[in-house]
């Protein structure tokens, strides 16, 4: 469990332990799923692998215009955060 009782999971949807979350968390294929930007406005994608949602929502895509958060999406699997992020790049940055 994570450090506010959230559950954690790998990025394929399954729970794992603490120890599993943190070596994979340092893993950049792992955890990144989509970064662009423009000028001063940001998408980025990650996996988190913590939610205490059911079921899980452990990916999520930010948008940042200079440096101030305005959009935020979570998904279930990476390849709805990979629609989602090509999604706000389009709306965001055209």
């Amino acid at each position: 469990m994570g450090q506010f009782g959230e559950m954690l999971y790998g990025p394929d949807g399954r729970p794992i332990t603490e120890a599993e979350f943190e070596r994979m968390k340092n893993d950049i294929a792992a955890y990144w799923v989509g970064y662009d930007a423009r000028d001063r406005t940001e998408v980025s994608t990650i996996w988190t692998g913590v939610s205490d949602q059911h079921p899980p929502r452990i990916f999520e895509t930010v948008v940042y215009d200079r440096n101030r958060q305005v959009h935020r999406e979570t998904y279930m699997t990476r390849a709805q955060a990979v629609d989602g992020h090509r999604r706000l790049v389009q709306e965001y940055l055209g």
